[in-house]
Order: structure tokens, then C-alpha cells, then sequence
């Protein structure tokens, strides 16, 4: 599968590694979004322009989205310690590894200090070592690092770029892409708005898209699976899973409390209908609003009708939500009438 250029993410991307003001540049999105892709094209553009004297890429990826279910991996980078060691191998020096961790982080942050140096660091929100995030907070000066994860992580110095769904027009480009892999040659005779049609039943999340896709085999059928999403198999609730379990996990109370009442809803609703079906003082709720925002899982829309702004969930956010809600006694009936 070719990588669709996106042209705003791109230049995005690129604006924050030149920003002379950061350190990191933090691609946050949905798993799904293609925080990996963009990330990885571009560390290639630096690497190709040889903007960077030594690149370090690791990632912490445990497991994968296919057609059949989720499949586990063997992820790289697993804690402080392998950081240091994957730098280390980098720069040439694998004799410092027998060093203690002290040592060692003395050592790497001298390496990275003398040379214009790039670290990738894919997956961030799986690293459960807090000192990695330590590390990335207080890189060497001239030092770059760019992260990628589900959440907002790297919070010093940091140039942060929310990846959003893809456009309608990077939806047409992005299914085309795919004709041209072993399996999805039928693509080719989607019309433009059948592409649409199924780039809207997903949100526009590339992952999201071609899983659907690669589970079918031909036209009829992939449009069949993109109308019936709402109502989820095992395979569906697989997607929904990977895309939003580790997210919604990791959120404090007051933003879950925020995505499931609105997840009772079909319509997106005002902060005042918030605050009563939340139960939250006004502050907190605009506070767990503009975190959710800032993680791509919340829409905020402007009503005219009410002069005002309404928040709300893309279709299949709303789908994983949902299901949780209805999973947890009385939730629904405490939260469903704001």
C-alpha cells in the first residue's frame, strides 16, 4: 500500500520539526489514523534530506489490526532502559549497555548533544515507564524527537499536532491507493461516491477503512459491511476495540463522563446539557471538553440555530462508547436525560 500524501498532516509535520521553539513534535490521533504512516514519511524526507546526522527509531507497538482479529507483536522499545541501549546501538557505542542506567543516560544525552540527532518514538502511550516520558521532556538541546501516540504524552517543549480523519478527497485517493494490493483490486470499481459513502460509515480512519475493505470481496459487499457497521459482529467490535480501548482506558473521570453521555445521543448537544448529564461544575466540564478535543475524540460544532457550541462523537466513536455504556448498570438511565 502506497502512503497517501496528505497535504495539510504533511506540512504539518514537517513545520513542526523546523520549529526551532520544540524539541517534540507529538502526532496524537484514534489508533487508526495513520500517526504512524505520517510519522514515518516523515523521518524519511529528514533522513533523505540528511537533516540529521544520526536517526533513532524505535517503537513500542504490541500488537496490529488485520482481517482476521487482533495479532500480537514484539514490540521494541518496552522500557527506559531499551531507549538508552537502541540510542547507543545507533550511535556505535554497544559496549556502554554494561554500564548502569545512570551511567548510561550520562552518556546518551553527551552522544545526542554532539550531533544533530532525530528520535522516533512510535506508540508512545503503550510505554508504561515513566521515564521515558521523563527523557523526552528534557532531551539535550538540538536534540528532536518525534512521538506518536493516543494521547497527549510530552507535554515540555512540544509542538503538537492533532491527526484528524481523512478528507473526502484523501478518502477517494486513499481507497484507489489500494487497488493496486494483491486482495483489493475490486476497489477500482467503487464509483467515487461509494468511496464517500464507505469513508463516512468509518469516520474517515484509514485503518478503519481498509479493514473493511480487506473483509471483503467485492464492491456490493464492502458497501454491505460500511451501511451495517452500526450494527457490530465480533469483527466489528475487534475494530472498535483496537481503535478506542487503550484511549478511553487511560481518560480521567471527568472526560468518560463526557463521552458517555454523549453517546446517548445521536445530535451533538450543548456544554449546558453537558453539565447536567455529567453532573460536572462548569469549569471541569469545559476543561475535559478541550482534553478530549485535543485527543480528536470530541467534535466541537458551532449551532447557529443556538448561537452557541455544540459538542458531539463521529458514528463509530460513538458506537465503542455506547457499548460500554450499556455494558455498566443504570449508567444509561442515571446519564440519559440531561
Amino acid at each position: 500500500m502506497e502512503f497517501v500524501e496528505r497535504a495539510g498532516p504533511c506540512r504539518a509535520v514537517e513545520e513542526a520539526l523546523a520549529d526551532v521553539r520544540a524539541a517534540v513534535t507529538s502526532i496524537v490521533g484514534i489508533g487508526g489514523a495513520g500517526k504512524t504512516a505520517l510519522a514515518t514519511w516523515a523521518v524519511l524526507r529528514a533522513y533523505y534530506r540528511r537533516a540529521f546526522e544520526f536517526i533513532v527509531s524505535v517503537t513500542a507497538k504490541d500488537r496490529e489490526l488485520t482481517a482476521t482479529g487482533i495479532t500480537a507483536l514484539q514490540p521494541g522499545l518496552t522500557s527506559f532502559e531499551a531507549l538508552l541501549n537502541s540510542i547507543l546501538d545507533v550511535f556505535g557505542y554497544p559496549e556502554y549497555r554494561e554500564h548502569d542506567v545512570s551511567a548510561r543516560e550520562r552518556e546518551v544525552r553527551d552522544l545526542l548533544a554532539s550531533a544533530r540527532s532525530l528520535l522516533y518514538v512510535d506508540n508512545l502511550e503503550t510505554v508504561d515507564d515513566a521515564r521515558v516520558i521523563r527523557f523526552l521532556d528534557d532531551l539535550p538541546v538540538g536534540t528532536k524527537a518525534i512521538v506518536t501516540s493516543r494521547l497527549t504524552t510530552v507535554r515540555v517543549s512540544v509542538h503538537p499536532l492533532d491527526l484528524g480523519p481523512l478528507t473526502a478527497e484523501e478518502v477517494v485517493q486513499f481507497i484507489g491507493s489500494l487497488g493496486r494490493v494483491p486482495g483489493f483490486s475490486y476497489v477500482h470499481n467503487l464509483a467515487t461516491a461509494e468511496r464517500l459513502r464507505i469513508g463516512d460509515a468509518y469516520d474517515g480512519i484509514p485503518l478503519a477503512i481498509r479493514w473493511c475493505l480487506a473483509r471483503s470481496r467485492s464492491a456490493a459487499e464492502a458497501l454491505a459491511s460500511a451501511e451495517g457497521i452500526t450494527t457490530l459482529d465480533r469483527r466489528g467490535e475487534e475494530l472498535l476495540e483496537f481503535c478506542f480501548r487503550r484511549v478511553l482506558d487511560g481518560l480521567p473521570g471527568d472526560e468518560r463522563a463526557v463521552l458517555q453521555v454523549l453517546s446517548l445521543f445521536q445530535r451533538p448537544l450543548p456544554a449546558e446539557a453537558l453539565v447536567a448529564g455529567t453532573r460536572l461544575p462548569h469549569f471541569r466540564l469545559l476543561s475535559a471538553t478541550e482534553s478530549l478535543i485535543s485527543d480528536t475524540l470530541v467534535q466541537r460544532l458551532f449551532d447557529a440555530d443556538q448561537n452557541d457550541y455544540c459538542y458531539g462523537l463521529l458514528p463509530i466513536t460513538r458506537s465503542f462508547v455506547y457499548g460500554q455504556v450499556k455494558r455498566e448498570a443504570q449508567l444509561e438511565e442515571r446519564t440519559g436525560n440531561p
